[in-house]
């Protein structure tokens, strides 16, 4: 057996840069859009792309459309909105709605923030992300090796199934990993300190708060892991950690210190079980014959047909994944109400409106210049739609049988 030896993984996840060939186009293309329907903003990427620290081609492309502090933050999403038709996004539902669509074979996210300096003046949590970043940029300007060590802490953390600070996860985020590894100056000193975690771990990486368990929002500090954000001082960063994922952190720290071997940083297959447990629809799959590339090809379109009319039909999708044999998708809510608000055309458009008030009838309202109508939901439950959508042509075409899991 060859020893192990922490250098060979490193280069497997080396960042594929030829599949960063399209995100500049991508990128004109938004920023074209935005001078064209005269928006003061600038698209610029964000997350693992803008940091260089993305793994091989396993990345989803940010970016973050940084608009002039002067707009209403309320009216960020439908400004967005309007310079992404192109695409034909997605509009996904959050505190500030974003957007999602494919393009060139990636997966993109555009997210509307206000183009802030300092975290004081953020009017969302999300405009405080491109600091976050640049914050991040900065360290690995000083020390570029630390970027294969933030690498590794992010496959060591996939592999122990405790990354990711989304709520049906509550494992650790990217940039908590980001902070961490260059707090601890590298991979294999954050793996040290794991390994010998308090119950409730503090680390002040702002060097500003004196005592953080009682200066920080209560409701964020009960967690077993308090990082103080140096970017917003006032934010305990890993919030969304739950213990069970800081123990099971610690424990595979500790079993890899005891053996280091190449099994830390190989992500196991989907454990349907485990996922059912977390509360994912799971689809069963038998994929058609061929090739496994073009096959794989054919599922992902059958998860973003799904993603794409579910996301229209009201639910918002958290998480999503398949391999051979299934199809997961984590939807925040498993029911939603029966009726929604559709928005309209504005009045002063006199044709649109009009054909707007035809279509919907006495239905029609109107608030602050614009129309909107009361709707009935086609669906109310996510595993319903889920189902009707299964039965679509267009799912049959690329897989040979397919059924949700009760």
């Amino acid at each position: 057996m060859k020893p192990f030896d922490l250098e060979i993984i490193k280069l497997k996840l080396q960042p594929d840069a030829s599949a960063l060939d399209h995100v500049g186009t991508v990128q004109d293309k938004i920023q074209n859009a935005l001078s064209k329907h005269k928006i003061n903003a600038i698209c610029t990427p964000g997350g693992s792309v803008a940091k260089g620290t993305f793994i091989g081609k396993d990345f989803d492309v940010d970016l973050f459309v940084r608009f002039h502090k002067s707009y209403e933050t309320t009216k960020l999403s439908d400004l967005l909105e309007s310079a992404l038709e192109e695409f034909q996004p997605i509009r996904i539902k959050g505190s500030r709605d974003y957007f999602q669509f494919n393009a060139y074979t990636l997966e993109f996210e555009v997210i509307p923030v206000l183009n802030i300096k300092k975290h004081h003046h953020a009017k969302n949590l999300t405009d405080m992300s491109p600091l976050h970043v640049d914050h991040v940029r900065k360290h690995l300007e000083k020390n570029p090796q630390l970027a294969d060590d933030i690498r590794l802490a992010k496959q060591f953390c996939k592999a122990a199934n405790a990354y990711g600070a989304e709520s049906h996860i509550n494992g650790i985020s990217g940039h908590v990993l980001d902070l961490l590894v260059i707090h601890h100056d590298g991979f294999m000193n954050f793996i040290q300190r794991v390994a010998i975690w308090d119950e409730q771990e503090i680390i002040d990486l702002s060097k500003k708060v004196k005592n953080p368990k009682q200066t920080l929002n209560k409701s964020k500090t009960t967690g077993p892991l308090i990082v103080v954000d140096p970017v917003q001082p006032d934010r305990n960063a890993a919030a969304a950690l739950s213990l069970e994922k800081f123990n099971l952190l610690k424990q595979s720290a500790k079993e890899f210190l005891e053996n280091p071997s190449e099994k830390f940083f190989t992500i196991q297959p989907l454990n349907p079980a485990q996922l059912k447990k977390e509360g994912a629809h799971i689809i069963t799959i038998t994929p058609l014959e061929g090739k496994k590339d073009v096959v794989g090809t054919k599922i992902i379109k059958v998860l973003n047909h799904l993603r794409q009319n579910l996301a229209e039909r009201g639910f918002t999708i958290t998480d999503s994944g398949f391999d051979m044999k299934l199809i997961y998708l984590f939807t925040e809510e498993h029911k939603i109400p029966p009726t929604f608000i559709h928005k309209g055309p504005p009045i002063e458009q006199k044709n649109r409106a009009d054909a707007f008030k035809k279509k919907w009838g006495k239905t029609t309202y109107e608030k602050e210049g614009i129309l909107y109508t009361k709707r009935k939901r086609d669906f109310i439950h996510a595993a319903d739609c889920i189902k009707h959508h299964l039965k679509d042509p267009y799912v049959k075409e690329r897989l040979k049988k397919c059924s949700l899991k009760s």
